[in-house]
């Protein structure tokens, strides 16, 4: 749990909303635009090639990124 926190306090620096998902390890981070996914994959990036918080019991820690769409939407009731 303390990669994932020191990965949410990092993307908060980085004007990145994010948060833990439910128990961990699981960090959430959300965009508006590809523009902003390709910021979150960069700090992302940064933060596993740099930050000491990206190492847990002395191994380097790498993080997947899972860009989700998101229907803007939502649900369309038809009879």
């Amino acid at each position: 749990m303390q990669p994932s926190a020191a990965l949410v306090a990092y993307l908060r620096d980085q004007q990145l909303p994010a948060v833990i998902s439910g128990a961990g390890p699981t960090v959430l981070t959300f965009s508006r635009s590809c523009e902003e996914v390709a910021a979150a994959q960069r700090a992302i990036a940064e933060f596993e090639a740099t930050h000491e918080g990206s190492e847990y019991e002395g191994r380097r820690l790498s993080w997947r990124v899972m860009p989700l769409e998101i229907d803007a939407e939502g649900v369309i009731v038809t009879q």
